[in-house]
């Protein structure tokens, strides 16, 4: 699970856009990633093209004729500002929170139950504990902690912030942007609606 692969989803949702989904078992992304000579997901294969990142999914889409997702050159501007950093610093706040406690742990290991071959679910529960281990080393957890608070805390702000004036959109605009659904994708893991249980998990 990823919320930049959710970003991707909800701008295909939005475009009317058929596709299909793979997923892939925690312990075996890495893997998965050297298969496409990838750093990180998303990962979209259209014909015999493979995109890379959601910033460039956006733009193709967008070549496409989607002018809704950057109908002026000020949405694409607050969009890329949101920045990986943003989506990077909620899904460390967030794996922090899970590791933390038994009944997080218990949720990802469900989480990465869902939709993945029989040989992953059986895998989940052995290799948990070195999955754990080593996401909290990579993402640089506990330590790392105040530094992505902060980073999101800054997001909400300027978010709010725009939103202050009574607007429905991030950008004024008439209708929902890149830069709506970017802020949304990203940020939904610290507010856990339960209309996403089923992609995630909820509070409700």
């Amino acid at each position: 699970y990823s919320p930049f692969c959710e970003k991707v989803f909800w701008a295909f949702d939005r475009c009317k856009a058929s596709y299909g989904t793979r997923t892939v078992f925690q312990g075996f992304f890495p893997t998965t990633l050297m298969e496409f000579s990838a750093s990180s997901v998303p990962i979209v294969v259209d014909g015999g093209s493979i995109l890379k990142d959601s910033k460039h999914v956006f733009d193709s889409l967008h070549d496409e004729g989607h002018s809704w997702i950057y109908p002026s050159p000020s949405v694409r501007k607050v969009e890329r500002s949101f920045g990986d950093e943003f989506g990077k610093s909620v899904g460390r706040i967030v794996y922090h929170h899970l590791f933390s406690t038994d009944e997080g742990c218990v949720l990802l290991r469900r989480i990465w139950k869902v939709d993945v071959s029989p040989l992953e679910r059986l895998l989940c529960e052995p290799l948990f504990p070195a999955c754990r281990w080593a996401m909290l080393s990579g993402m640089g957890l506990p330590d790392g902690l105040p530094g992505f608070i902060a980073a999101v805390d800054e997001v909400f702000a300027h978010v709010s912030a725009l939103l202050d004036d009574g607007r429905h959109y991030i950008c004024d605009t008439p209708e929902m942007t890149a830069a709506d659904i970017t802020f949304a994708a990203l940020a939904y893991p610290l507010v856990l609606p339960e209309e996403k249980a089923a992609v995630f998990v909820s509070w409700g």
